[in-house]
């Protein structure tokens, strides 16, 4: 069986596959204690990373644009994950959205805090479902604008073909077409 670590990249290259994102839009990034940067991570986080648009060429990516969907803790000699997420990405209730066990939940105003087994036959679908139920419900960090030049384009295909589809998401117009609302045709 594959480690979970894995399984949760699996996941992501076939939601980025799904959403036709760039290569690295969702990521796992291994968290160390400040003077242990060579032994075992403390923690990972699963994020979200938002490029710019349009590219700045030469410049660093803006930490600023990265989106911590959740943070996963491995418990020691339990086969039992971690996990938390952040209040600031539940707009619904997270305990209809996303498939986390009642029984298992805590919560404090900042965040929700919940484990799973990661041998468990479900983790990639479930760990799946969390970084979709993110991507869905993710709003870009760009201004709204009202169309940009491919609205004739993204109107004859009936969807938004704007190359970076996180940035996109400000898009009003891309918010017509997924209503089925095609104005251009």
């Amino acid at each position: 069986m594959s480690d979970w670590k894995d399984k949760t990249v699996n996941a992501m290259r076939e939601l980025i596959k799904k959403y036709e994102l760039y290569e690295d839009a969702l990521y796992l990034s291994a968290n160390y204690e400040k003077n242990n940067k060579e032994g075992k991570a403390k923690s990972y986080t699963i994020s979200l990373w938002e490029k710019d648009y349009p590219e700045i060429t030469g410049s660093v990516s803006n930490p600023d644009k990265n989106f911590s969907v959740v943070n996963i803790t491995e418990k020691d000699k339990t086969n039992e994950l971690k996990m938390v997420m952040g209040i600031n990405i539940l707009r619904t209730n997270v305990l209809e959205d996303v498939p986390i066990p009642d029984d298992m939940v805590k919560s404090d105003t900042k965040s929700i805090y919940w484990t799973i087994d990661k041998n468990s036959d479900n983790f990639e679908a479930y760990i799946k479902s969390l970084m979709e139920y993110a991507l869905i419900k993710y709003e870009s960090k760009a201004s709204a604008f009202g169309c940009c030049s491919l609205y004739k384009k993204c109107s004859e295909a009936g969807k938004c073909i704007h190359i970076n589809k996180i940035y996109s998401k400000s898009c009003g117009y891309r918010k017509n077409l997924e209503g089925g609302n095609i104005f251009y045709a």
